[in-house]
């Protein structure tokens, strides 16, 4: 299971659970980041990272159907 990432508000500071854990209790409040690296062993949510990548492949795909065919007349009416 990939590692759950959070960002320290207002802050360039991102942990994973386990060095929130070892280094903890941080104060403050803490956002799930799932997109960044861990501020200390580098860890990343490698399933928000896919998730992510399916998402924009996906919104590509629809971008490029839904664009006019260049040799159709009837898609500049």
């Amino acid at each position: 299971m990939a590692p759950k990432i959070f960002r320290m508000s207002r802050s360039t500071l991102v942990l994973c659970t386990d060095c929130l854990k070892e280094h903890g209790p941080a104060p403050g409040r803490w956002d799930e980041d799932p997109l960044q690296e861990c501020s200390i062993c580098g860890a990343c949510d490698s399933d928000a990272q896919e998730e992510m990548n399916n998402i924009s492949d996906a919104l590509q795909q629809q971008w490029e159907e839904d664009q006019p065919d260049l040799n159709d007349p009837r898609d500049f009416k």
